[in-house]
C-alpha cells in the first residue's frame, strides 16, 4: 500500500518542524511539501499531489480558511485537516471544507489517526449498497 501523502501548511518553521518530526516516526505517512502561506499552498498543489493538507488557520497573505475553500473547489479530493492555535475558526473551517479541526496541542497520536481517518474516507471504496430488506420494513 502507497503511503498517504501530506503537505504541511504553516507559516511558522518551528511549527512546521514539529510537525514533521512526529509524522516522519510514521512508516505510512510521508511528507512531500511545505509552504508558509495561502498562496504558496496553492502553488504546492499544482506540482505535488498530497492526500492530506495540514492547514494552518492564521497565514499571511490568505488565510486557512480563504485557502482552503479555494484549494477545495480546485482539488475536491484532497483532504484537509485544519490546526489551529484556538477554537475560534472551526465553523468557518468546515464550511470552507476541512474534513478534520485540530488544535495545535493535539497529542501527536490523534494528529496521526485523523491524518489516517481522513485520507481513508477519500480513498476508501464506499462499499455497494445492499440491496437486502430491513426486517424492521418487511409486511406483517
Amino acid at each position: 500500500m502507497s503511503p498517504i501523502t501530506i503537505l504541511i501548511a504553516d507559516d511558522h518553521a518551528g511549527t512546521r518542524a514539529t510537525i514533521r518530526a512526529v509524522l516522519e516516526l510514521e512508516p505510512d505517512l510521508q511528507i512531500i511539501g511545505e509552504a508558509d502561506n495561502g498562496p504558496a499552498v496553492l502553488m504546492a498543489m499544482r506540482h505535488l499531489a498530497p492526500d492530506v493538507v495540514l492547514m494552518d488557520h492564521h497565514m499571511p497573505l490568505a488565510d486557512g480558511v480563504e485557502t482552503t475553500r479555494r484549494l477545495k473547489a480546485r482539488w475536491p479530493h484532497v483532504a484537509v485537516i485544519f490546526l489551529a492555535g484556538e477554537d475560534s475558526a472551526r465553523l468557518e473551517a468546515f464550511r470552507a471544507g476541512a474534513e478534520a479541526y485540530l488544535l495545535k496541542d493535539t497529542p501527536p497520536d490523534i494528529l496521526v489517526t485523523t491524518i489516517r481517518a481522513v485520507a481513508g474516507q477519500h480513498h476508501r471504496p464506499q462499499p455497494p449498497a445492499l440491496a437486502i430488506p430491513s426486517p424492521l420494513l418487511l409486511p406483517t
